[in-house]
C-alpha cells in the first residue's frame, strides 16, 4: 500500500516460524498457534527525511463470522522506520483476515490494507 510519501508493509508470520532470538528479542512466545502481525511505514523515497511523529495505525481481525477484535499493537521505532507488532490466536485450516488501517500524519491520506491466511498447524 503506498500514498503519495509513505509505503505500508505487512506480513503475518507463524510465531514458531520465527527464530528464538528474534522471538525473544520482541518478548513474543514461540507457540504452535500464534501469528505475529507485523506492520512497518516507511518513506517511498528512502532518502527523504520524513519524520512520523503523530502516525496512526490500528488492526482488527476478523472472524469467518464476521467478529472483530482490535489488536494490541506495539510500536518499535529502529532504523528510521516504524513499526508496529501484535499477536494474533489462530486455528488448524481457520482463515483469519487482518483488516489494517494507517496515517502517516494523523490527517493525512487513509491507507488501508487486507490480508488473509489459513495456517497448517499440524
Amino acid at each position: 500500500m503506498e500514498s503519495r510519501d509513505h509505503r505500508l508493509h505487512y506480513a503475518l508470520t507463524l510465531s514458531r516460524d520465527l527464530p528464538a532470538a528474534i522471538a525473544g528479542g520482541y518478548g513474543i512466545e514461540r507457540r504452535e498457534n500464534l501469528a505475529v502481525l507485523t506492520i512497518a511505514m516507511l518513506p517511498r523515497d528512502p532518502r527523504a527525511a520524513t519524520a512520523l511523529d503523530s502516525p496512526v495505525v490500528e488492526a482488527d481481525a476478523v472472524s469467518l463470522t464476521g467478529a472483530r477484535r482490535t489488536l494490541a499493537l506495539s510500536r518499535r521505532d529502529e532504523l528510521g522506520a516504524a513499526t508496529w507488532i501484535a499477536t494474533v490466536d489462530v486455528q488448524h485450516r481457520v482463515p483469519v483476515t487482518i483488516e489494517i488501517r494507517a496515517r502517516a500524519v494523523e490527517d493525512g491520506p487513509l491507507l488501508r490494507a487486507r490480508l488473509t491466511r489459513e495456517f497448517r498447524l499440524e
